[in-house]
């Protein structure tokens, strides 16, 4: 992920702050821009908790940056895990209704949308269990100027 700047709007504890960020560069070319992004007063924007290690205030326009190997894992858990898992149990479900002799389309569709909630259920837990750990929290690089 290319670094961001936003804006601390808030200081959440100690170390931490969240950031306001406009639609930067990298959403441009996004295919999802569209779809992440949260409309306020008419800007895509989105808040993010970041380490804030640099002692950043209220107000101090930053740069925000996640390594691109971490964003790229967790684009991949996020995306890509539950889309396989929804191909994956379409496809057995279709398989398997031939072995029973049961509506193999009604079959795909239940098992394939059973997967996708369980690869959900999967990634909420793993996104969980991950919430403090600091390789996958982005982090204030720069202070670029106080108020």
């Amino acid at each position: 992920m290319p670094t961001e700047t936003g804006t601390v709007i808030k200081k959440t504890a100690p170390g931490r702050a969240v950031v306001r960020t406009q639609k930067g560069s990298a959403c441009v070319s996004c295919q999802a821009r569209g779809a992440c992004q949260a409309l306020v007063d008419g800007e895509a924007l989105a808040e993010v908790e970041v380490l804030d290690s640099l002692g950043a205030g209220e107000g101090d326009r930053v740069e925000i940056f996640l390594s691109d190997a971490i964003f790229l894992k967790l684009s991949l858990i996020t995306y890509l895990f539950p889309t396989l898992a929804l191909l994956a149990g379409a496809v057995a479900g279709f398989y398997f209704a031939r072995s029973y002799g049961w509506n193999e389309n009604q079959a795909g569709l239940l098992s394939g949308l059973a997967s996708l909630g369980i690869a959900i259920v999967l990634v909420w837990l793993w996104t969980r269990r991950r919430a403090h750990d600091r390789r996958y929290i982005p982090e204030i690089v720069r202070i670029m100027n106080h108020p």
